[in-house]
This record gives structure tokens, sequence and C-alpha cells, in this order.
């Protein structure tokens, strides 16, 4: 399970960070947390969006270490933000939100 959340500083638009927490259950081990500043003007949703996206880069570098010793079948991304899994879940995405794909796909290689 991986759980994601946001946070912007100064209203709707402003600096903002992303965090994610990827808990395994069966693998007995603490929580693996990351966190990352996004950017100084942005929106929630965005924040939100990198939050997913982070989260999904979290478990790339976890299934690198167990991928010999367990069989995972099931990942659950948890976000509090609609739009934010809309915007994943669609073709439509930003040019930040691209870069940061390109970065995860270039991970995963």
């Amino acid at each position: 399970m991986i759980f994601t959340d946001r946070s912007v500083l100064n209203g709707p638009v402003g600096c903002g960070s992303s965090a994610a927490v990827l808990y395994m259950p069966s693998n007995n081990t603490d929580p693996l947390i990351k966190s990352y500043l996004v950017g100084t003007s942005l929106t929630s949703e965005e924040s939100d969006t990198d939050a997913i996206l982070l989260g999904i880069d979290t478990l790339i570098d976890k299934f690198r270490d167990i991928s010999r010793k367990h069989t995972v079948k099931d990942v659950y991304i948890l976000s509090d933000s609609a739009s934010a899994i809309k915007t994943v879940d669609t073709d439509w995405l930003t040019h930040n939100i691209i870069q940061r794909l390109e970065l995860i796909f270039q991970h995963l290689e």
C-alpha cells in the first residue's frame, strides 16, 4: 500500500511538496517514506499528482530490493485527491507530469 499526500503553502497556489509512504504489511519492515519539494508556484492538484508519481517511484525502488525474494500481486495507491487520480488515469497530462513520468521510466531501465 502506498499512502500519498501533499502540502501547499500560502493558499491555493504556492510552494508545495509531496510525500509517499510505502507500507508492506507482509514484509515486517518499517514503512519507506519519501518526500519531494515539487516547486514554488503550483496548485494543490499538481502537488497531489506529484505525490502519486512519487509513490510509483518509491514502489519501483522497493521492488528492485525485494523482487527476487517476494511475489507482489496487488499494489494500492491511496490518495485523497480525486482530481489527481483523474489526471494520472487519463491522457491529459501537463508538461511537468510528463517530465516526472519520463524520469520514472528511466528509473525502470
